[in-house]
């Protein structure tokens, strides 16, 4: 009778602990996998302004059992979609919808030229092995999709991407000495930004080109075309006519002011403004230049400065060291250091004046 208790009981016992144990999970059959299983991390990383990181989740059939080409065809249908999707942040919908064609047909020319790098972070073979799907992430460059809707297929307005470049000085500077003048820094420096802004994809010009582009309009020429820095200053500084530094012909002309800061938001939506504040030496020879650099918004009065930067930057001296080879040096000096944060600011912020 003992025995048979014990049998008993070990045979409970073996059936609860195969009913406690944990059952193992079978892995997902492929005839019911998505691509909403594909799931990987991402490595790459958006490390400056004028970069997306777009992450994108494709498939593509697989013919002749060839899994390398169908890869290959789920990268490049993954690719235009990230391109696409980089458009569709650029771009208002009404813009695209009705322009879709157009871009279509000119970015699937050479997609590649707007993506910098790709990664696949998890790929299977999905909808019962009949495709191959990819999780994958693409690093797209921004400024050359920017450039290809804007400069070629002209879909975003001018205005919206042009900058006003100023270049002044509150203080007499003296370099005499270097066989400089102000004007030749002031061009150095105008051309170094212009240069770069506009192979960034921006639209930048100087105040005399903001004032000029104008005169095609008998009216406005008569009316804009001797604009001095002082005024066009004034009128930047959101200042009242009445107050602001105008040369004598325009004082208390509240009409030239109003329509003044009209034609500078018809040609463009930021000033960039660059104070500088010195140019000075010691007795061993070494050159310092120091500045205030300022981009501010003037589409509307509610604007004001989003970017601002000090720089302050210096060179050596010595008696085998040519005086005008250090200026023309400072001058480039300055803006690298104005490329490290203060352009990537204008870049960025750019996109998003309307």
């Amino acid at each position: 009778m003992r025995k048979n208790n014990l049998y008993v009981s070990i045979v409970i016992g073996l059936i609860m602990l195969s009913g406690c144990a944990s059952k193992e999970v079978k892995p997902k059959p492929e005839n019911f996998l998505t691509l909403a299983d594909l799931s990987g991390r991402v490595t790459l990383k958006e490390d400056s302004p004028g970069v997306r990181v777009i992450r994108i989740k494709a498939k593509a059939f697989i013919k002749r059992n060839d899994i390398r080409a169908a890869k290959a065809k789920a990268m490049e249908i993954a690719g235009a979609q990230a391109v696409d999707e980089m458009v569709r942040e650029l771009l208002a919908d009404e813009d695209y919808n009705d322009k879709f064609s157009d871009i279509e047909k000119y970015l699937s020319k050479n997609i590649q030229k707007y993506i910098i790098k790709s990664e696949v972070n998890d790929e299977k073979k999905i909808f019962g092995g009949s495709y191959y799907g990819i999780d994958s992430a693409h690093k797209v460059d921004r400024q050359k999709v920017l450039v290809a809707i804007q400069k070629d297929l002209k879909l975003i307005n001018n205005s919206a991407s042009s900058l006003v470049v100023v270049i002044t000085s509150k203080k007499d500077i003296d370099l005499s000495a270097s066989g400089f003048t102000f004007k030749d820094i002031e061009d150095a420096m105008m051309n170094q930004i212009q240069t770069d802004l506009n192979q960034r994809g921006l639209r930048a010009m100087d105040f005399r080109n903001a004032v000029t582009s104008a005169q095609t309009d008998e009216k406005l020429k008569e009316r804009f075309g001797k604009i001095s820095k002082e005024q066009f200053m004034a009128m930047v500084s959101g200042s009242p006519a009445d107050k602001a530094l105008l040369n004598t012909q325009i004082q208390n002309a509240e009409e030239f002011y109003t329509t003044g800061i009209s034609l500078l938001r018809e040609l463009a939506k930021v000033v960039v403004e660059v104070n500088i504040f010195a140019v000075n030496g010691n007795v061993k020879g070494d050159i310092a230049l120091s500045l205030n650099v300022t981009a501010k918004n003037i589409s509307t009065g509610r604007g004001g400065a989003f970017a601002n930067s000090v720089v302050n930057v210096a060179r050596r001296g010595g008696a085998s060291v040519i005086t005008s080879s250090m200026i023309a040096g400072l001058v480039k000096d300055s803006y690298t250091e104005m490329q490290k944060e203060f352009v990537p600011q204008v870049i960025k912020e750019m996109s998003t004046i309307s």
